[in-house]
């Protein structure tokens, strides 16, 4: 872990977590040496094809707790650690700071408030890791609202198989739950799910699917 090992003077372990930080660090690494592409010029890089199943999987550690600075707490902290990072990795990753979750949202996460039957967003999809195809879908639709999350509602039902089901009665239950989860402006209930999709949106759908597929061929 040489090259990760400058990351000990900034970050500890959680004493909470069981795991320790040279595993968690050795998974990141690990991860970024299998997506990284090599310029002669520039040295080590994230491919711009696999950059976001890295962020992915280190924005849910760095969100989750793993790592704590010594002289910061909360969010600010997790945006330290994020810069720290970025400097190591070279790479800009302003943009991870504003998907770390709220205490709130993490807090109806995991079920400390709200009523104990309250579906959270994962709970809707279907996929042996619903939580990692969720966050990674948070990323991977970080802007879309609106038609377009309709178009992703879409292409999760028609994917095969199925990664998306929405019982009846259950429509305005999940966009709460995914307004929640995303944590952004997604669009009004009435813009997703009253918009008639047409066949001028088709290339726009096979986009979407591709994507789609993109992220559960990453979770296989």
């Amino acid at each position: 872990m040489e090259s990760f090992g400058q990351f000990n003077y900034l970050c500890e372990l959680n004493p909470e977590l069981n795991k320790p930080l040279n595993q968690h660090l050795k998974e990141l690494k690990e991860k970024y040496c299998a997506l990284n592409t090599e310029d002669s010029h520039t040295g080590p890089k994230l491919s711009p094809e696999y950059k976001e199943s890295f962020l992915t999987l280190l924005l849910d550690k760095i969100d989750s707790g793993v790592f704590v600075m010594e002289s910061m707490k909360g969010v600010e902290a997790k945006k330290a650690i994020i810069d720290a990072f970025g400097t190591f990795l070279d790479e800009d990753l302003t943009g991870l700071k504003k998907q770390l979750a709220t205490p709130k949202q993490k807090a109806i996460l995991i079920g400390e408030i709200g009523n104990e039957n309250t579906k959270t967003f994962d709970k809707y999809l279907l996929h042996k890791d619903n939580l990692q195809l969720a966050n990674a879908l948070k990323t991977q639709f970080s802007t879309e609202k609106g038609k377009a999350i309709r178009l992703l509602i879409e292409a999760m039902k028609e994917n095969n198989p199925p990664v998306l089901a929405i019982a009846t009665g259950e429509k305005k239950a999940f966009y709460e739950a995914m307004l929640l989860f995303f944590g952004r402006d997604i669009g009004k209930y009435t813009g997703i799910f009253d918009y008639v999709i047409k066949e001028s949106d088709s290339d726009v759908m096979e986009a979407v699917k591709t994507r789609l597929n993109y992220l559960l061929e990453q979770l296989k």
